[in-house]
């Protein structure tokens, strides 16, 4: 899994070409961890942070809520 690896060991605009790319964020690995587990276990602060805003914002945006100006914000930061 790409996302996985990249996660532990590259930067993050590489984490965020992938994810633009629709890397799955929701696949695990054989010891059930997705890619924000591996981002927290080696301390990728950076790459956590922006994992959890994207799929918190991509989750809320696909509902149907009607986004509010503080979503709408992030979805444009993220480039969705």
């Amino acid at each position: 899994q790409p996302l996985h690896v990249a996660v532990a060991r590259s930067s993050l605009p590489r984490i965020k070409y992938l994810v633009s790319r629709k890397a799955s964020m929701r696949s695990r690995t054989n010891c059930g961890k997705k890619p924000v587990d591996i981002a927290t276990d080696y301390g990728r602060k950076d790459v956590e942070r922006f994992l959890a805003v994207y799929d918190f914002t991509r989750q809320f945006l696909h509902s149907k809520q009607p986004a509010n100006g503080l979503m709408k914000r992030w979805a444009f930061q993220l480039g969705l």
